[in-house]
């Protein structure tokens, strides 16, 4: 009878005694297991249950994030994550606990809630605490976590096919929202720039609206140029041009621990006096990937390459009849390599080194011409003046054989730009 009655309390008041936000407590690590899980001599008399997202901090800051995953009177065991300095875990040093329900739990630990882990971790209990206590005053023992994070697929789950736990793994309509809601919005203009190809002077401004979700990150831009131009067909003709741009790139984050899924569309029109290249030009890229190497931060330091075979549909003036406004479409498809490698050079400088190339096929299966490339590359050096201001210098360096041989002008154009832009977060 007694028992009953105390059994009927610790679950009448399970909830009364849960976590709460401002919950601060000294805890010590027991045990450390395989696959990141800790035992620590904390338990249900303390309020932790299981499902409780917490993270350990000590004197030198924060340390690592985790989930209750089992809770006895006198213990509990926790999934950690995102250990920031395994070094610093050890059984001999003292950790403050702290509450941090409120906050967002990744996909992959967040699964560990429908696991039952009674038959898992029972090397360590209520019973032996007092053992491993006494044991440890007796000597030094540390224990460094592993710093490759394994999988919670070990442990029993649903049962799902591959397509069904790819679906469920990356894409929720919850965290989409999440994600987009993390915004920023930039305007730029660059007041003159001087290319090579026949003297060309030009400003050229724009705008970018872009997201740094942890799933889900997207970016659109548009971009204005004016020219002033000398007529590549007769040299003595000088005519103001312009071109419009507009490029838009999605992104689904981390399908793997290093590969992301990535799609874009881009159009491009642009006008030489009467002669369009392009009148029309759609580059859309349905689906590709993303490498990632390094990646301290997605906005400034991180270093990827893509690929991404990519439907390329373009139209421009045909000038074996000038006399008319005849244009000629070409379709085809480009594998389109992008490398990336973006790095803060001190707190206000950064560069950006930005490598495209995407040689063009007639069709996805036949022979590749690889003189057909489209290589384009840039580098910037941005300095951040004051608040969202910036000072960005841009070299940039293109080759296009289809306009060399279309209208027999150079391959190669060169480009050095300096723009101001201004960020804000929205």
């Amino acid at each position: 009878m007694l028992k009953s009655l105390i059994l009927f309390l610790l679950l009448s008041f399970q909830q009364v005694f849960a976590l709460e936000s401002t919950d601060v407590m000294n805890t010590q690590i027991l045990k450390a297991y395989d696959y990141n899980v800790l035992v620590l001599n904390r338990g249900l008399e303390d309020g932790i249950h299981r499902n409780d997202h917490i993270k350990l901090t000590n004197d030198n800051g924060f340390i690592a994030r985790g989930i209750c995953i089992k809770s006895s009177l006198l213990v509990s065991h926790f999934r950690v994550y995102r250990v920031t300095r395994p070094e610093l875990v050890s059984k001999d040093a003292i950790y403050q606990l702290r509450s941090i329900n409120q906050s967002r739990i990744p996909r992959d630990i967040a699964k560990l809630k429908r696991v039952d882990f009674s038959p898992y971790f029972n090397t360590f209990n209520d019973t032996k605490m007092q053992r491993q206590l006494k044991l440890q005053n007796k000597r030094i023992v540390k224990y460094d976590l592993p710093t490759e994070v394994r999988r919670s697929e070990i442990f029993e789950q649903k049962k799902q096919t591959k397509f069904d736990e790819f679906i469920s793994e990356n894409f929720d309509d919850e965290e989409l929202k999440r994600d987009l809601s993390n915004t920023y919005f930039e305007v730029f203009f660059s007041p003159y720039t001087l290319e090579s190809l026949y003297d060309q002077k030009q400003s050229h401004y724009g705008a970018k609206i872009y997201n740094l979700g942890q799933k889900y990150r997207y970016s659109l831009q548009a971009i204005e140029r004016q020219r002033k131009i000398v007529d590549p067909l007769n040299e003595a003709n000088k005519y103001e041009t312009k071109s419009t741009s507009y490029q838009l790139d999605f992104q689904v984050n981390r399908i793997t621990e290093n590969i992301s899924m990535v799609s874009s569309a881009r159009y491009d029109r642009e006008k030489f006096g009467r002669i369009y290249y392009p009148h029309k030009w759609l580059r859309i890229a349905p689906i590709g990937f993303r490498y990632h190497f390094w990646e301290e931060d997605p906005k400034d330091n991180f270093f990827d390459i893509s690929y991404a075979p990519t439907i390329d549909i373009m139209e421009y003036n045909d000038l074996s009849n000038p006399d008319t406004d005849s244009l000629f479409e070409r379709q085809g498809y480009r594998h389109t390599f992008i490398m990336r490698l973006h790095s803060d050079v001190t707190e206000n400088l950064s560069t950006k080194f930005n490598l495209y190339y995407a040689p063009f096929s007639e069709n996805p299966y036949g022979s590749t011409d690889w003189g057909d490339n489209m290589f384009d590359m840039s580098n910037t050096f941005s300095y951040k003046m004051d608040g969202g201001f910036f000072m960005d210098f841009t070299f940039q360096y293109m080759t296009d054989e289809l306009r060399a041989k279309t209208y027999d002008i150079k391959e190669v154009n060169s480009i050095n730009s300096l723009r101001l832009r201004y960020e804000v977060a929205l």
